[in-house]
């Protein structure tokens, strides 16, 4: 990992983690996900933890973790508990399911 974040840093390039089947793991005592801009998990059936299907991404930049939050939900701009009036949302990019 040090010389991919050095590589990385010396590039100005960003670092998405594969943290698939590591979970809970540390390297020099810092958790696997958190060397990058992001690290994702995957929770499908054959992983060691499992919620049916779906992952996690964890990121050290609340930038990051925004916008892969707006991506997962549609594009929406607010979550359910955001919206004064059920329903009053503005889809404000594209979005995923």
């Amino acid at each position: 990992m040090d010389a991919i974040v050095a590589l990385a840093e010396q590039h100005q390039l960003k670092i998405v983690e594969d943290c698939a089947i590591a979970l809970g793991t540390r390297w020099r005592g810092r958790h696997v996900g958190l060397f990058g801009d992001a690290g994702c998990f995957s929770f499908y059936p054959v992983k060691q933890i499992t919620t049916g299907e779906g992952g996690m991404l964890l990121s050290r930049h609340r930038s990051v973790a925004e916008g892969v939050g707006r991506l997962r939900a549609f594009g929406v701009d607010r979550k359910h508990d955001e919206r004064a009036i059920p329903g009053l949302y503005d889809v404000v990019g594209l979005g995923l399911n």
